[in-house]
Order: C-alpha cells, then sequence, then structure tokens
C-alpha cells in the first residue's frame, strides 16, 4: 500500500515540474501589424539598456492602439458637496495603507487612484486648497470628497459639516508640475 502512494506521489510531482509546450500554429496565427505594436521600439542606443521587467518574465504589453493617450488622464473636474473628518479618524489607516493625519493637506475620494493632487476650490471659488488623494469615500450620499480637518479650515469648512467645492486635477500623474509648486515654496 505504501509502495503504491509513494509511486502516485512520485509521478504527480514529475508531472507539476513538466513544461508547457508552445502551440507554433497559435503562435504563427497573429497578424504582422499586432505583432510589431506589441514589440518595443529598439534604437543602436537602447541596446544596451536593461531588459524591460515584463518581457523578462514573458508578459507582453497591450497593443499602442489600445493604451489611453497620456493627456485623457490629466482632465478630470467635479462639482458637488464636500464634508471633513478629523479627530476621530487621527492615527488610523486610509485606505492607501498610511496613517491618517487631520493636520497634512489629504482627502478621500471614491475614484481618484492613491497619490492624485488635486485642487479643491469652495463654493464660491474664493479660496482653494491641493490636497492629495490618500484615501477612498465619502459614503454620504451627495458628497463627492471627505477633506482632513486642515484642509476643511483652509476653505473654510470646518464650521459646517458639508459645504460646496469644486474639484480640479492638477499635476502630471502624481507629480505637482511647476505652476502648482511655486505657491508652496
Amino acid at each position: 500500500m505504501s509502495y503504491r502512494m509513494l509511486s502516485w506521489t512520485a509521478c504527480l510531482l514529475f508531472a507539476g515540474c513538466a513544461g508547457q509546450l508552445k502551440n507554433p500554429a497559435v503562435v504563427e496565427s497573429r497578424p504582422a501589424d499586432i505583432q510589431i505594436a506589441m514589440q518595443p521600439e529598439s534604437s543602436p542606443d537602447s541596446a544596451a539598456s536593461s531588459v524591460n521587467a515584463s518581457s523578462a518574465i514573458g508578459l507582453q504589453s497591450a497593443p499602442l492602439a489600445l493604451k489611453p493617450p497620456a493627456q485623457a488622464s490629466t482632465d478630470f473636474v467635479q462639482a458637488g458637496r464636500a464634508s471633513w473628518y478629523g479627530k476621530k479618524f487621527q492615527g488610523r489607516r486610509t485606505a492607501s495603507g498610511e496613517r491618517f493625519d487631520m493636520h497634512a493637506l489629504t482627502a478621500a475620494h471614491r475614484t481618484l487612484p492613491f497619490g492624485t493632487y488635486v485642487r479643491v476650490s469652495n463654493g464660491s471659488k474664493t479660496r482653494s486648497v491641493i490636497v492629495r488623494i490618500n484615501d477612498r469615500g465619502p459614503y454620504t450620499k451627495g458628497r463627492i470628497i471627505d477633506l482632513s480637518f486642515a484642509a476643511a479650515r483652509m476653505l473654510g469648512l470646518r464650521e459646517i459639516e458639508a459645504g460646496p467645492v469644486n474639484l480640479e486635477r492638477v499635476g502630471d500623474g502624481n507629480r505637482l508640475t511647476p505652476p502648482y509648486t511655486d505657491a508652496h515654496k
């Protein structure tokens, strides 16, 4: 009985180590234009550069035609109501994993990627502040952003539960560009 068990275990171990064969018919049946779009551009200068990590492990990038344009991700404007949160959440972990600091200029948004910078203006557009998205929320109907205590205070929203605001994504991806950084030096 133990001899059978040992032989089956050995067979399973060896079968697990076997590689997977590629079907040559599938590889050769791809249209030529897709193959070209999926290959990285190479030049004589780039021959000495390091190998892309995704290609080193066998992953291929999406065709260039399917990638969104770079400009599309920076155009974001939204209007609605903002609320704020403070002492009750001080020191707790945010959805991004960092600890909440009520004195930092941060905010929670439902869909914007973590690390995105957003200019938040009060309803009358007399005050504005740039915050970094590091949490998810708000989960109250009719609100589009939860601000930290410091951001709410700078906008004049500290005395009220929620107020009208306008959001505008600033910077390039997760970096602020010079027009926005000069004011904060």
